[in-house]
């Protein structure tokens, strides 16, 4: 094969949030005066508001950063509290989408499943002096569904990194990776910060949860599916092939009954 083909969404485990009191706390290192991004897996359900990814918004002062989705179900990346940039694609229709923000030089941007959606200069400052929270904000607003693959850099992630890395993997020791959340615990109240730099979460609730069944590619382009024993229903998965320089992505949809 002249390219490398990858998954995307929760192979393993993932963490599932009831969008009422349940929510993961990061710690204090992840305020940000400078570039940074933000990048989650999320699959979550309608509830009539908003809804929090990874937020250390203070609204009393409107410093610090917030990346979720509003009440319509669209995705939001806000610096400060005045406007966000939004998405134009619904993510909250129970299926796995990739999120990411980015700010860059004085500007936002948002990010949906790879393909950028809206960008803003924002008007306030970013800095903040609260906890980086995954699932819930200051002012209450919770997750109800899943996150996976949690990312936080110290740097600008570019469109073609997001889209080439939003896939796989990562081993942890890339230039500017601050906090990396893979969430493949599986049990207990800790989930492990996999970038190295010790900035461990507290789970508050939150319980483990994992797909139907495992998954593996190879890069000989062959995909293997294995349900798990008496299982019926549906899954989707989102394949991105590339070489180098161009790439692609693919959703293939598997029935068992």
């Amino acid at each position: 094969s002249n390219g490398s083909l990858s998954l995307s969404g929760s192979v393993g485990y993932s963490l599932s949030f009831d969008g009422v009191d349940d929510y993961i706390d990061c710690g204090s290192n992840f305020t940000f005066t400078s570039d940074f991004s933000i990048e989650v897996y999320v699959k979550h359900n309608p509830i009539g508001n908003y809804s929090t990814f990874a937020a250390n918004l203070e609204y009393g002062i409107n410093e610090g950063y917030w990346l979720g989705s509003n009440s319509s179900g669209i995705a939001q990346f806000w610096i400060g509290n005045v406007t966000p940039a939004s998405g134009t694609t619904l993510i909250n229709d129970g299926e796995w989408h990739h999120v990411a923000g980015v700010y860059s030089s004085g500007t936002s941007y948002l990010y949906v499943d790879g393909v950028l959606e809206s960008t803003l200069v924002p008007t306030l400052a970013l800095s903040s002096t609260i906890n980086l929270t995954l699932g819930r904000d200051v002012s209450g607003y919770w997750l109800d569904g899943e996150l996976d693959e949690v990312r936080l850099w110290s740097l600008a992630r570019s469109e073609q990194q997001i889209l080439e890395n939003m896939h796989l993997t990562l081993d942890g020791s890339e230039t500017g990776l601050l906090g990396y959340y893979q969430m493949n615990e599986g049990s207990g109240t800790t989930v492990a910060d996999n970038s190295g730099n010790g900035n461990d979460g507290t789970i508050y609730g939150a319980t483990w949860d994992t797909e139907n069944g495992a998954n593996s590619a190879a890069v000989s382009g062959t995909f293997t599916y294995n349900p798990t024993a008496n299982y019926n229903g549906s899954d989707s998965f989102v394949f991105s092939a590339s070489d180098g320089t161009l790439s692609d992505t693919a959703t293939v949809s598997i029935t068992i009954t």
